[in-house]
């Protein structure tokens, strides 16, 4: 218990709320856009995010810079004006700590132009609340 009297649980404890991590990558970026399914579940928050690129982007873009997007959170901003050149990183903590109203994509779009390839990594953290046990 803490200081409170609250009682803290684990992730791996049934009931209460949990912190999740979820990692997928894009496939590769094609087009005006690109995307990464994360499956983070309708009701979460979402707590923080890493970005990287794993394959190096490419593009008809000539400033050469990404931007992302939370979808279905509702759509927030991440990060923008990103290289393309592989490991290029972010880490951003979500500052509005918005509910999820459904399952939350990753958008993925040029500064201008189409990608022409490349592949961009996310690790998101976010906390859940576990169903309660039955008695």
């Amino acid at each position: 218990m803490d200081r409170n009297g609250i009682e803290l649980r684990s992730h791996n404890n049934p009931g209460g709320v949990t912190d999740q991590v979820l990692e997928a990558a894009s496939s590769a970026l094609s087009g005006a856009s690109g995307s990464i399914a994360v499956n983070v579940p309708s009701g979460s928050r979402i707590r923080g995010i890493q970005l990287r690129v794993d394959t190096a982007i490419t593009s008809d873009n000539a400033t050469k810079t990404w931007a992302a997007d939370y979808v279905n959170t509702p759509t927030t901003a991440i990060a923008s004006g990103l290289a393309f050149a592989q490991n290029t990183k972010v880490t951003a903590i979500n500052p509005a700590y918005e509910i999820t109203t459904g399952t939350v994509t990753i958008t993925i779009t040029p500064a201008a132009g189409l990608f022409t390839g490349g592949v961009v990594r996310a690790i998101v953290y976010y906390e859940a609340l576990a169903a309660m046990p039955s008695l």
